[in-house]
């Protein structure tokens, strides 16, 4: 999931005041494991084999190629949902949220029970910070696959950029419980987290601060490695 590769790998320790934690906190990720692309997630229903061998594109990283084959296909099909995720993959591995989100909204758009887009344009939305729009269609997705703990990590990271730092660890417990493991890497970073901010609340209650949202600071297009 992209959203968790990018918050794995871009983790930060405060630099002030430690709590003792009963489980510890694992080490930061060295900054040469930050990504700066991802692989692509094909829909998870067959396409057609003029799809599946753009499909093939991305998966060798020719987003350029891809992007040209389906501008091609597009003004035949412009309302092929498939070949409207595939564009918004194009840019989604290159972290190029906006133009992701659009491309994403358009397939939605030409399928409205496209699981598969609704849950990518989540990471996409994320990565431009639109906590609102991302806790509004998570519903939406969520009606769609019920069964998946993936977007509890999603609104986990908004909440916490939003303040509500017991809630966003309370979605990544649940999360973790629910099945998805990588889930459970995050629970000892968030339960530090948390207890730092409540301690800074009780040393400097003036300064106290979204650290949770710090903490999971996405990388924006763009920016090399600190």
């Amino acid at each position: 999931m992209i959203l968790l590769m990018l918050i794995l790998g871009c983790d930060t320790e405060p630099a002030e005041p430690q709590v003792e934690l009963a489980q510890p906190t694992p080490p930061a990720a060295s900054p040469q494991a930050r990504p700066t692309d991802v692989p692509p997630e094909l829909p998870s229903t067959p396409l057609s084999p003029t799809l599946q061998a753009i499909a093939d594109q991305l998966v060798a990283r020719d987003n350029e190629g891809a992007r040209t084959a389906l501008d091609a296909w597009l003004v035949e099909h412009p309302d092929d949902a498939d070949a409207l995720y595939l564009r918004g993959e194009s840019f989604m591995t290159e972290l190029s949220w906006e133009e992701a989100d659009a491309e994403f909204t358009k397939a939605i758009a030409a399928r409205p029970d496209f699981a598969d887009a609704r849950k990518r344009q989540l990471g996409a939305l994320i990565g431009q910070r639109k906590c609102g729009a991302v806790i509004e269609s998570i519903g939406l997705y969520q009606e769609l696959r019920p069964e998946d703990p993936e977007p509890l990590v999603m609104r986990s990271f908004c909440r916490g950029a939003q303040g509500d730092h017991e809630g966003a660890l309370a979605d990544v417990v649940a999360a973790c419980e629910g099945g998805y493991d990588e889930a459970c890497l995050l629970v000892p970073r968030l339960e530090g987290r948390l207890a730092w901010s409540q301690k800074k609340k009780e040393t400097e209650p003036a300064k106290s601060s979204t650290v949770i949202e710090d903490a999971l600071a996405l990388p924006k297009p763009g920016t090399p490695p600190q």
